[in-house]
């Protein structure tokens, strides 16, 4: 499947934050990656730049739920920049939360074709809760 984060600025932000650990090394790579490719600057989401990179999904059901997932939590942005405003980390949980959101939404919705049947899959799947619309 298509990844839309580059993993150079990825490994750049890994880098960066290689002394801390847990929730806090996990914030500080999302809100890194998020700057470096302008998708999530502070708690703007960059809708037309997650669409951008949607589209080079390659398979058109898949990029029909990618694309739902980005509508769904751009929208949900300004509530969970509310929900991330007071926290105590180095690094802002917002982009993380970004990210979650999406990612679950294609988790839940994830098309058949791409589904890898298993004991643990479906039980994980099963355990995703959707996002409310």
């Amino acid at each position: 499947m298509h990844n839309p984060i580059d993993l150079s600025v990825a490994e750049e932000c890994v880098e960066k934050y290689k002394d801390l650990s847990g929730e806090e090394l996990i914030a500080c790579i999302y809100e890194c990656v998020g700057d470096k490719t302008g998708v999530i600057q502070g708690t703007t989401v960059s809708k037309d730049k997650l669409l951008e990179s949607a589209n080079n999904v390659p398979d058109e059901e898949m990029k029909k739920v990618v694309i739902a997932a980005i509508e769904l939590c751009t929208e949900q942005a300004a509530k969970l920049a509310e929900e991330t405003a007071n926290h105590s980390m180095k690094c802002s949980p917002f982009a993380f939360m970004v990210g979650e959101c999406i990612m679950r939404h294609i988790y839940a919705e994830c098309p058949e074709s791409f589904w890898k049947k298993s004991d643990v899959c479906d039980k994980i799947k099963a355990g995703v809760p959707k996002c409310p619309q």
